[in-house]
């Protein structure tokens, strides 16, 4: 999969919110020296705080 998305004329396929976000994770993996098994981790992480609207998280987007 990681190898389809990764590939640049396959990202027409997807949605400017999708590339967005491939972009997002693609940077994650150069700008910190991650692996794509580290980004991966990191953004599930995030996402479960976001969807248990977890406190912190909550007054971190009202400030």
């Amino acid at each position: 999969m990681l190898s389809f998305i990764g590939k640049n004329q396959n990202k027409k396929l997807f949605s400017p919110s999708v590339q967005a976000q491939i972009d997002f994770g693609m940077s994650l993996i150069r700008e910190n020296n991650m692996s794509v098994k580290e980004v991966a981790v990191a953004i599930n992480s995030a996402m479960d705080t976001c969807l248990a609207a977890d406190e912190k998280w909550r007054n971190s987007i009202r400030s």
